[in-house]
């Protein structure tokens, strides 16, 4: 076999600071969304306030109807896709640097997004992370296909803690929820081109408009980046790292009366990402420090690897989707239908060694089929009363087809070769309803309930097939094992009104992500599914149409964490240690902590958001931790369990800073615009064990544009990581030793764009 396997007590004081800045979306100064149902992405071109609301007002569908920002009793940061563009956001990773309690990291491919200190450290075929992401309304299960380009977004909204009763979709974390543009009977479009450090090139647009006035609509937007990379290979002192992106997503609307409304979706999808594909010896410790000929990497942005081996993460992914919206004298009733496929394949050293010294080469092919549908219904207010009721099922079948082949730099000749299949299925369904009663004028309440049924099951094969062919079929996999859960989450909600523009709420939630199998190791028993119980208060408040401000204060019971490790056997062949990936249940954790982020428009033409977010997030409790100690020549050795009861969880930084100023002018020759964008975090871990960490550090984004009046043109210019900062997108920690990612250094560049 293979040796390496892939509301609160704190924050008192936060109440003095409320009076104004911070979080993306909380401003009254973003065009407004249109009002129906949740949907996604039920937007127009030209969008018209919901009844009872503002052109000025932010508009959500967090509780799966629109809903003023600041009327809805969860923790949500909102951006328009303007103020993406503002921030120098470019894909989910970047949501980091506005999003107070989010982190996202990357690691070998798989996007890791953390919320309040809740993520997963199992990023395996058919293992969902905890903070459930939506593109449109559907669920996107797979962490390799997650780190996604946003050429057409309308918005993002982040949901923090567990979403239970709504988007209970194993979203014991938060959601992450995408909304690209819909098609338009106003013809609108805008093409972008863009070049920067790196000899990085983007082409995106977007065109949409009638087909059928009045009845049908088209949209389709399209997206190109490719870059050489900002890593180098000191084995030949070339450029590695490079990615090449491409997206194509058209959609159709039908429009067959006032109350009924379809869209139609079908996307494409192609990336070849060596990003973080390649890392380099943390402090030098690699097995192959001292073995004869290796070279290891020395320096930033420095890595050593086989220039025969293109270790790059490539996925091809495609499928579509049907949503409808139906207007009836009772409420609404919508639905989504969805399907995709996603192919991913994986060339990796496998040794992880972070030397072209010895080593092997590992190939992994991962498909994955997931289908989902979902049933919803929104009703009118009856009186002091309204709910939201829905049916949701899902299915996935997400497996390996991994070659491991040993190879050394110097004679790249396969020594063996084992070929591990593997696959895991699992069917969810899931009933929910939520009710809202108006006290009083000024009291609210809001309690929901879903119910949650997951069945998943385990195939394998092994293929020893020496040095014959490639990715020989197994035959059948076989059933190894199968397993159901049951969960029932609630949630429940006070809100009272201070006056039309502010209130104060407290929330009681639960979340529930299912267990999961090892998918390299199938004969291993399945991790026991998390449960988090969340406890928040908070203030949402806005004072006239310039100053808003929104504080939370939180804390969770976090229960039955799920976190892989190494276990140690005898290999039968050599007699050699060898420590294989195992999944297991960590004891149970406490989180609290608090948030606070606003706005203020200071003056016409100037204003200023920010956002700051503390955090206590530790294992209360995990006797049988997982340790790696670094060996004296090199690479880790897994010993007995650690207690490592009082650790930190991993990524969760006590404290982060984002904040962010925009100024627009407008002038004869057009309009002027410049923004400014900062994020700073304290030290984070990367491990439970606590043994490697990321420094603090600091992140400054500036971008300018000139709308250059009476022409549709834009230019634009852009620096990223203005201060050269180095520090780590991802970790390997591994029994080969310890390996870092790094993230982009400063980056620059312009962009044009024509829109009508």
């Amino acid at each position: 076999m293979n040796k390496v396997q892939f509301a609160a007590r704190l924050l008192a004081g936060a109440s003095m600071v409320s009076f104004a800045l911070p979080g993306i979306g909380y401003a009254q100064t973003s065009a407004p969304l249109p009002a129906t149902v949740d949907q996604a992405a039920t937007s127009t071109a030209v969008p018209v306030a919901p009844d009872g609301m503002n052109a000025g007002d932010i508009v959500v569908t967090a509780q799966r109807r629109s809903e003023k920002l600041s009327d809805v009793p969860i923790s949500i940061t909102a951006a328009t896709g303007q103020q993406l563009t503002n921030s120098g956001v470019t894909n989910t990773q970047d949501l980091t640097n506005i999003v107070p309690g989010l982190k996202v990291d990357r690691v070998g491919g798989s996007t890791a997004p953390a919320i309040r200190g809740i993520s997963t450290q199992i990023a395996q075929p058919g293992a969902d992370a905890n903070v459930a992401i939506y593109v449109d309304g559907v669920y996107q299960p797979n962490q390799f296909a997650n780190t996604f380009d946003l050429p057409d977004i309308q918005r993002v909204e982040v949901l923090k803690g567990p979403q239970g009763t709504l988007f209970g979709r194993n979203a014991t974390g938060g959601a992450i929820r995408i909304v690209t543009l819909d098609p338009s009977f106003t013809a609108t479009g805008r093409l972008t081109a863009g070049y920067g450090s790196f000899n990085d090139r983007t082409v995106n647009g977007y065109v949409a408009g009638p087909i059928v006035d009045g009845l049908l609509a088209g949209s389709i937007s399209g997206y190109y980046d490719k870059n050489d990379g900002y890593l180098r290979n000191v084995v030949n002192d070339e450029r590695i790292g490079g990615v090449e992106s491409e997206n194509l997503r058209g959609k159709l609307m039908l429009t067959p009366s006032s109350s009924t409304k379809f869209v139609l979706s079908g996307f494409y999808s192609k990336r070849n990402d060596a990003s973080n594909s390649y890392a380099a010896a943390i402090d030098g410790n690699s097995e192959l420090a001292n073995v004869p000929g290796a070279i290891l990497a020395n320096g930033a942005y420095n890595v050593a690897v086989n220039p025969a081996i293109d270790a790059s993460i490539n996925f091809h992914s495609y499928g579509g989707s049907l949503r409808g919206t139906i207007d009836t004298d009772p409420g609404t009733v919508s639905f989504i239908a969805a399907g995709s496929y996603t192919k991913i394949d994986v060339d990796l050293p496998a040794s992880f060694g972070y030397s072209p010294g010895g080593g092997t080469e590992y190939l992994e092919t991962i498909p994955d089929h997931n289908y989902s549908a979902e049933l919803n219904f929104a009703s009118r207010k009856f009186g002091r009363f309204s709910f939201v009721a829905g049916l949701y099922a899902y299915y996935d079948k997400s497996g390996q087809e991994p070659v491991v082949v040993a190879t050394n730099y110097r004679q790249p000749v396969p020594d063996f070769l084992i070929s591990i299949f593997s696959r895991q299925t699992d069917h969810a369904y899931a009933a929910f309803a939520e009710g809202t009663y108006e006290l009083t004028d000024q009291l609210t309440i809001i309690a929901g309930l879903r119910y949650s049924y997951e069945r998943r099951a385990i195939y394998g094969g092994v293929s020893v097939v020496g040095q014959a062919l490639l990715n020989q079929d197994p035959g059948p996999l076989q059933k190894f094992q199968s397993k159901a859960w049951r969960s029932v989450t609630p949630r429940v909600s006070l809100k009272y009104a201070l006056d039309s523009s502010s209130n104060v709420y407290a929330t009681f939630s639960q979340g529930f992500k299912s267990g999961v199998y090892n998918a390299s190791a199938v004969t291993d028993p399945p991790v026991n599914p998390e449960h988090v119980d969340a406890y928040e208060v908070g203030y949402k408040g806005a004072f006239g149409r310039r100053f808003s401000t929104n504080i939370a204060l939180f804390y969770y019971r976090y229960k039955d964490i799920q976190v892989n490790a190494f276990k140690t056997i005898t290999d039968p062949v050599t007699g050699e240690l060898v420590n294989l990936q195992q999944n297991l249940n960590a004891a149970s954790g406490d989180i609290y902590g608090g948030e606070w982020n606003g706005t203020a428009q200071i003056f016409r033409d100037l204003s200023v958001t920010a956002g700051l977010a503390y955090l206590h997030a530790k294992y209360d409790k995990f006797p049988n931790g997982p340790s790696l100690y670094p060996l004296p020549d090199g690479g880790n050795l897994s010993t007995l369990p650690l207690d490592e009861s009082g650790n930190w969880l991993v990524r969760s930084p006590k404290l982060t800073v984002n904040a962010s100023v925009d100024y627009s002018h407008q002038t004869d020759i057009g309009k002027i615009g410049v923004s400014a964008n900062l994020f700073h975090t304290s030290r984070f871990y990367y491990d439970s064990q606590n043994r490697v960490s990321q420094s603090p550090y600091t992140l400054v984004n500036l971008r300018g544009s000139l709308q250059i009046a009476g022409t549709g043109l834009t230019i634009g210019v852009f620096v990223k990581n203005l201060t050269d900062k180095t520090y780590a997108q991802g970790t390997y920690l591994l029994a080969s030793g310890d390996g870092i990612m790094y993230a982009p250094p400063r980056t620059y560049g312009g962009t044009i764009q024509f829109s009508f």
